[in-house]
């Protein structure tokens, strides 16, 4: 019976309901359980079925049914791997190397010397076979890796879009804002991609998700901003870049909202000593810096915040409902941070000082692409490889260039105009937006 089951969400973690729709879907399914030639079938149709099922409705015939619930054990990390591989394509192995990243043990042991090697290995290992990846993974780290990609990713891809799109919709003429169309599977790929790459530099650059003091980075492991540019300028295409930085500035915005409604009421070392400049990114490094030690501004909070990198994010900015909570879990949780970490301004990973830095220091293959304004036109949108979205070809008139974060401005990075497919930007008046604020 159904009863009997009592599916035990803390044996499946991964199985949760990632958007509270779990009633529904278990109503949904009821029949199915009921059908009970489904459970009469031989244990190789069965797994065969529950290896073709989204996620959701396999955790929704788990739940309804004792005989599958047991199949879905006895293959959990078949099944759970072969999720993963098929939700995340092209960067499994980047997912791969953020659970790895993400372990106490990798936090702790970063230096300057084995960050490079790491982000060198990723490089070389990214587009090659996932079998090797599948015997590397224990259960526990699959169970895990599907666990942080439904209760962390999924949520987090839908506040982006909301949250990038209502400010498209506010530059749009207002008899054409139809800007809210469900997000297409290109834009949601590489929302998604973008998102575990943000979190792949806070595990590698900044404070990660294990609660260090900022103190005990330095001189470990602050990277210049150059340097980290020059890192990831090899990993990654410029486009690329732009939605790392799209995510980054959603990511400040969110903070800094939730930060400045609630600062009064934290009780801290630093507490209601907050020294507020409105005015945006108004405030220069150096008096940053001076002032640091008494008077943390909560731009300085709001980096000890993205540092942490997106489940902290999550949990601060959506998760928690009630305001008595959320002001412990931040007296808690957040530590100023010195460093600029990715920002495109203030000295950060995208600064103007830290690309024409790069650029002075070890000047790229991208570098001379640019100068000699190689062409770059458009393809089609595209899931799988590495093309260009159509507001960047835009941009740059169907030529390569280099230049990103800084060089582009908050006005367009705030709508998100990297991650919208050729369609939205032809549909919505995007595009009219786009050359408007360019």
């Amino acid at each position: 019976s159904m009863a009997s089951n009592s599916f035990n969400y803390s044996q499946s973690p991964e199985l949760s309901s990632s958007s509270g729709q779990d009633d529904s879907i278990h109503s949904d399914c009821q029949h199915l359980h009921q059908a009970a030639q489904l459970e009469s079938l031989p244990a190789e149709i069965r797994i065969e079925i529950l290896s073709i099922l989204e996620l959701e409705s396999l955790a929704s015939l788990v739940r309804a049914s004792p005989v599958y619930h047991q199949q879905y054990l006895l293959g959990r990390k078949h099944l759970l791997f072969q999720y993963l591989e098929a939700t995340l394509g092209d960067i499994f192995v980047e997912a791969c190397a953020v659970y790895t990243s993400g372990s106490k043990g990798f936090s702790e042991a970063r230096n300057k010397d084995n960050v490079p090697q790491f982000l060198s290995s990723l490089g070389e290992r990214r587009f090659l076979s996932h079998s090797s990846l599948k015997d590397e993974l224990t259960l526990d780290d699959v169970v895990n890796m599907v666990t942080f990609h439904r209760l962390v990713i999924q949520p987090l891809v839908r506040h982006y879009a909301d949250w990038a799109l209502k400010n498209l919709a506010k530059e749009l003429e207002s008899a054409n804002k139809k800007s809210s169309k469900p997000l297409s599977i290109v834009e949601e790929a590489r929302i998604m991609r973008a998102l575990y790459r943000v979190q792949l530099c806070c595990n590698l650059f900044s404070l990660g998700p294990h609660q260090i003091d900022p103190s005990s980075l330095s001189p470990r492991l602050e990277f210049e901003p150059t340097d980290t540019l020059e890192m990831l300028e090899g990993l990654f295409e410029p486009w690329e870049l732009e939605e790392i930085s799209c995510i980054n500035a959603f990511a400040e915005n969110k903070c800094i909202e939730v930060l400045e409604d609630i600062c009064w009421e934290l009780n801290s070392p630093w507490g209601r000593t907050f020294n507020f400049r409105r005015g945006k990114w108004a405030l220069n490094a150096d008096s940053l810096t001076s002032r640091f030690e008494d008077t943390p501004d909560v731009f300085f909070l709001m980096r000890g915040v993205v540092g942490q990198g997106l489940e902290l994010l999550h949990t601060i900015c959506f998760k928690i409902k009630s305001r008595s909570r959320l002001v412990s879990t931040v007296e808690r949780s957040v530590k100023p941070a010195k460093t600029s970490f990715l920002g495109g301004n203030n000295y950060g990973v995208f600064s103007y000082e830290s690309q024409q830095d790069r650029r002075k220091r070890a000047p790229s293959e991208r570098d001379e692409a640019q100068q000699r304004r190689d062409p770059l036109p458009f393809q089609g949108d595209h899931v799988s490889g590495v093309h260009p979205p159509l507001a960047w070809t835009l941009l740059w008139h169907g030529t390569y260039s280099n230049m990103l974060g800084y060089f582009i401005g908050d006005a367009i990075t705030n709508w998100g105009y990297i991650m919208w497919d050729a369609a939205r930007m032809e549909h919505t008046g995007a595009k009219d937006v786009l050359a408007r604020q360019w």
